[in-house]
Order: C-alpha cells, then structure tokens, then sequence
C-alpha cells in the first residue's frame, strides 16, 4: 500500500519542479563574442487566463496553475539567459477586450507576480489586449495598454545604442516609434505581434519598403518559425518551422541581407500546444566589419499537459483501488473510461484548442483555423467546427472527449476529419 502514495510523490516532485531542470539542460544559450552584444528574452503570448469564461468553481485553480507554470518557466529563462532586455510580444491577457477594470487591475496585479523582474522591458499589444482580429483595434484600450505597460531601456549599453524600434500592428496598419538611433550603423529592428511573413490584415510589403527593417521579432501563430523575407516585392519568402530545435541558428543581418523574422511560440500550455518556450535571441556587432549577427534559440519546456494527464491517471488508479467494485472487469473498465474523459478535459480545456488549431488552413480574409470537433447527434458523426477571424462556423459545441466517447464507439468512424488532423 505505500507503493502508490510514492508513486504519487515522486509524479508530483517531477511535475513541478525537476523536469524544468531537466529541459534546461538541454537549452543552447550563446553567449557574448564581443563587447557590443545584447541579450534579448522574448515572451510570445502569454494570454493570463481571465475571470470570464472559466468555470466559477475551477477558475481558482486553473488560473493558479496557469500563472504558475508561466512564472516558473519565466524565472528559468531569466536565471539561465541573463538577457539585457526582456520583450513581451502582445497577447498578454486572454479577456482584455471584455474584462472589467476591476479584473484588469487583478490580472495586472498576477502578471507583475508572474514576470517579475527588474530587468529593462518592451511591450507591445496584441489582439487579446486592443482588438484586432475578430472586432477593429479600439483605441481606448490602446491607451489603456499603453498606461499600464510602460517600456524601460537598458542604461549605457553599447549595441542597445545601436537599434532602432519600432512596433507595427499589422491589424490596424498603425506604427509606434519606440527607440531611434543616432550611431551608423544602425540596426532597424520591428516588433510585430503578427508576423510579416504570412499574408493578413494588411500588406506587410508597404512597412518593408517604407521602414527597411533588418531583424523583426514575431509572435501571435502559437509556433517557431525563422523566415526569411525579401527586400524587393515580388521575391519568394523563406520560411522554415523551428519546433522542438535546440540548437542556436546564427545569421547576419542588415546591410544586403534578406530581412529577418523570428517568429517565438507560446509560453503558456493554455494556447492548447504541447511545444512551448521562451525565444533568446543575442544580437552582436563587430566593429572590424561593420556586421550584425543574430544567434536565436528557444528555450523549450516541457508540456503541461503529460504533467495534467499523469495525475489525472493516478487519480482514477486512486479511485479504482478505494471504491469497491464487484469484478476486476469493471475496475479496468472504469478507470480506461475515467482516464480517457480526464486526458480529453485536460487537452480540451482551452477552447481553442484543437490538433494542429495554429496551422492556417486556407488564408484570405483571415486566416482560417481549425477550432473543434464536436459530435452531432443529428447527423451520427463529429463535425468541424473552423475560426475564421470573423465568427465560429457552428454552435452545437460539445467538449471533444464526448467525440472520443461517444462519436466514435456509436459510429464506428471518427466522422469528417480533414487531412490537417494527425
């Protein structure tokens, strides 16, 4: 019988402290070449979970473990990076554009615990934060932002001196003047919570020609992707996914050189991803040829969700060994079902969670993302429910364990499942 309260204990000691370590061991960091070299940490969508549209009774603690897992993560990056810089790419809050300016106050409050640091910070808004995607960007919650997240520079800092920031939101087409610089050369570097190199909201080939950036910072897709954009239209774009890389990319920037955009993932499991991190980047200059070096890395951590899914499966071995059953045959079957309806609630617990819900299915007007499977009875199948920036096509929404337990052992079929799912 001490068998399982060990097990319990040693799933719990792993879960919440020692695989951090363990993924930090496996993070590639570069360190400083020269004395003109700027460490930058890059923090993509957090989306603090909000009071709204989680359960009354579960909120508490889906909020607390949220915010916790962000904060550990965090403090792991900063302690293993020492960055000269800390960049917050938007989506900050996930209910910034309907929260009270009470619950705005808490959120602010939780987020100052989470990313707590003294080092020097950018922020920009994302559309979670001003609007932007499914409703026009409002400009009250712009100055709102604006208030409450008050960029700081790193004091007498040779390469810092060097850049010149600015922040575009593709949403609205509007651009922010953050930083300019006197020094030649200079590096234009671009902070974009949508990434130029995907077609969207506005035509990211007007702020090329009209700003000549050489580094852009990305977020907003949830994934890592380094793309490389032409300076001249017409010229293809180079993209190339960087999920579950660990090994710093280095490239030279400015002058002649293609524009490049780092796209970060997520930090936050709740953004229904298992592969989420921290982006590093540490940008250098070399005063013999004039030359600006990128080297990016992301700093991955290990997914919430196996942490989620072994003590949910502990916790129906837990049952099946206390409560009573009549047969062995009934005890298999009770914990196989309990384990299956506790993994699909814990996948499921973002509602835009979906397989591969951040790959763009067809762009235009939006991009167009798969959002849910949900079981129709009318029809005896599970349909697929798509977010096309617009509104959700559908609305008998049903959570997708009942596609797992009901759709397919009534149908005998998954039901109309595109080629995106895995």
């Amino acid at each position: 019988m001490l068998l399982f309260p060990v097990l319990v204990i040693c799933a719990i000691i792993w879960g919440e402290w020692l695989n951090f370590y363990y993924w930090r061991a496996y993070w590639n960091i570069s360190q400083p070449k020269s004395s003109e070299s700027l460490g930058v940490l890059i923090v993509a969508d957090p989306q603090l979970v909000g009071f709204r549209h989680e359960s009354h009774m579960l909120g508490p603690v889906t909020r607390w473990d949220s915010d916790r897992f962000l904060s550990k993560g965090f403090s792991h990056a900063v302690a293993a990076t020492q960055p000269d810089l800390i960049v917050f790419l938007g989506d900050l809050f996930d209910e910034g554009l309907e929260a009270s300016d009470t619950e705005i106050e808490w959120t602010i409050s939780r987020f100052s615990d989470v990313f707590d640091s003294s080092i020097p910070k950018v922020f920009i808004s994302g559309d979670n934060d001003v609007g932007g995607e499914a409703e026009p960007v409002q400009s009250h919650l712009t100055t709102r932002f604006s208030h409450l997240f008050a960029n700081s520079f790193p004091d007498s800092h040779k390469l810092f001196d060097r850049l010149s920031l600015s922040e575009v939101n593709l949403m609205n087409g509007e651009v922010t003047n953050i930083l300019d610089s006197s020094f030649a050369p200079k590096l234009n570097l671009i902070l974009s919570h949508v990434p130029f190199a995907f077609p969207s909201y506005h035509d990211s080939g007007n702020f090329i020609t009209t700003l000549e950036p050489d580094l852009i910072l990305s977020a907003h897709d949830h994934k890592a992707y380094i793309h490389h954009l032409p300076r001249s239209n017409g010229a293809a774009i180079n993209s190339t996914e960087f999920t579950a890389v660990f090994k710093p990319k280095l490239f030279t920037v400015g002058g002649d050189e293609p524009i490049l955009e780092l796209q970060t993932p997520t930090c936050s499991y709740r953004m229904g991803v298992y592969d989420v991190g921290y982006g590093f980047a540490r940008i250098e200059y070399s005063g013999e040829n004039e030359k600006f070096t990128v080297s990016f890395s992301v700093l991955w951590l290990a997914s919430r969700f196996y942490a989620l899914i072994l003590y949910a499966t502990l916790l129906g071995v837990g049952l099946v060994v206390r409560v009573p059953f009549k047969t062995m045959q009934l005890r298999v079957l009770f914990l196989l079902c309990f384990t299956i309806a506790m993994v699909a609630k814990v996948i499921g617990a973002n509602d835009r969670w979906a397989p591969n819900c951040t790959d763009p299915i067809s762009h235009g007007g939006g991009n167009k993302y798969l959002l849910r499977y949900a079981y129709n009875s009318t029809a005896g199948e599970c349909d697929t429910f798509y977010w096309d920036g617009q509104h959700r096509n559908g609305n008998n929404f049903k959570d997708l364990y009942e596609c797992i337990l009901t759709c397919y052992p009534v149908t005998g079929k998954w039901g109309k499942l595109p080629n995106v799912f895995p």
